[in-house]
């Protein structure tokens, strides 16, 4: 679809120039000197503590038969359930997000 032009000065400088830069061994005892990477565990604790008292938070003010009973006359009435799937949705990939962060 858009191609770039043949004589674009920018795509032939970076074509033309060496890739590596010879360093003699800088970036190699920079990379070995670095500590090594720490596993996260407190980001995804906060988020599934924060996810469990919501739900715990929603059943304490609306008890669990009444609010099956309007997610079921929502459902029956026709009134989409889009939002709270949206909602499941953002909670499921934000904890996969909190569990794979590097």
């Amino acid at each position: 679809m858009n191609q770039p032009p043949e004589n674009d000065w920018l795509n032939r400088v970076l074509k033309d120039e060496p890739p590596y830069i010879n360093d003699d061994g800088f970036t190699a005892r920079v990379v070995a000197g670095l500590p090594p990477k720490r596993r996260h565990w407190l980001r995804p604790v906060i988020i599934g503590t924060a996810t469990v008292t919501g739900i715990l938070l929603t059943f304490s003010i609306t008890p669990p038969v009444e609010l099956l009973n309007q997610i079921l006359a929502w459902t029956y009435y026709g009134i989409p359930l889009i939002p709270v799937g949206l909602a499941l949705a953002f909670m499921v990939v934000s904890v996969k997000f909190a569990i794979d962060e590097p």
